[in-house]
């Protein structure tokens, strides 16, 4: 971060989570830190987080649509993926997850190969592979900022 000045702020210091929720001044600052990250999967602009599934939703449900808006509109072709961390799902239950984002104001048409614009759902079940929970421990929903190709 020191090679390119950039600043920082943790919105919640990390702890075991294979994960940062990190705030910085523009996506301009987190696209030069991925360009010379190493560990780094990918950035997402986070819409929303909660502790289960229905709180993501009435949390996205807020999300201003004005900042939404530059990502939804018709001409961009979009795609949302089903992630999930030490928890597998089939492919029918990821498409029923993916179901219930209908509600997101999406006008562009779906393009699974080369969309304009990727939409992260992740689930969280902890760092224990063998034995996750029934319910995942938190729950995120956002925008993809870069995805690391390493």
């Amino acid at each position: 971060m020191s090679l390119f000045n950039i600043e920082m702020r943790f919105v919640r210091k990390p702890k075991d989570e294979p994960y940062w929720i990190v705030e910085f001044p523009s996506e301009v600052e987190v696209k030069l830190l991925a360009s010379r990250s190493v560990s780094l999967r990918n950035c997402i602009e986070l819409w929303a987080h909660a502790p289960n599934v229905q709180k993501l939703h009435e949390e996205l449900k807020l999300y201003p649509k004005s900042l939404m808006q530059p990502y939804v509109q018709a001409d961009k072709s979009f795609k949302i993926e089903v992630d999930t961390f030490c928890k597998h799902f089939s492919q029918k239950e990821k498409v029923d997850k993916l179901e219930a984002f209908s509600y997101l104001p999406v006008d562009g048409p779906v393009d699974l190969k080369t969309p304009d614009v990727t939409f992260q759902y992740i689930e969280y079940y902890g760092i224990i592979p063998h034995c996750p929970p029934e319910q995942p421990y938190e729950v995120f929903f956002g925008r993809w900022v870069r995805k690391i190709l390493r």
